[in-house]
């Protein structure tokens, strides 16, 4: 089993009956029964290409080993909300997500400046190849927004601290 965007080189290694001797990779021919779902190099290295099964020939004069190849589809973590509410700056402001991956996700509706509510959508950038770790493939939608800032909350006056001959005295100023 690979996963699609597995960059590890997979290389097949055969071995003569139950014992330790090896043959070398390039004395094989090798031939894939589909180059959309997995290639193999003149030395045997596997590089997944697509979601599916194929296999994987490796032929030494008459004889042939067949390498059966799964290849599953990569796990994406959902990315999630840092916060849901920003206040007016008039300026432009981005959503702020955990987890966001811009070589695995699109993003769309994701810079605001106005005063509203907004709506961002991420997706898989490939949805064949890709999933969610739940092992969906939908369309993410988070909801936030601007909002002006409330600064109606009573302003203290100022203090001072006046200290003479040993005493210490608050004074409010008025």
């Amino acid at each position: 089993n690979l996963y699609y965007s597995q960059t590890k080189a997979t290389k097949i290694e055969i071995y003569q009956g139950d014992s330790n001797v090896r043959f070398a990779g390039d004395v094989f021919k090798y031939r894939t029964s589909n180059r959309n779902v997995a290639t193999v190099d003149a030395n045997g290295v596997i590089k997944p290409v697509g979601v599916g099964d194929c296999q994987i020939t490796a032929s030494l004069n008459t004889k042939n080993v067949v390498i059966n190849v799964h290849v599953k589809p990569d796990n994406v973590r959902k990315p999630t909300l840092k916060k849901d509410i920003y206040y007016y700056t008039g300026e432009e402001q981005k959503i702020e997500l955990n987890n966001f991956d811009e070589r695995k996700m699109n993003i769309s509706n994701n810079v605001q400046k106005d005063v509203g509510n907004y709506q961002t959508v991420v997706s898989l950038k490939d949805k064949n190849n890709q999933k969610w770790l739940d092992s969906t493939n939908d369309d993410l939608v988070f909801n936030w927004s601007i909002t002006k800032y409330d600064c109606t909350e009573e302003v203290k006056k100022p203090e001072l601290i006046k200290i003479t001959n040993n005493s210490i005295e608050l004074v409010r100023i008025t």
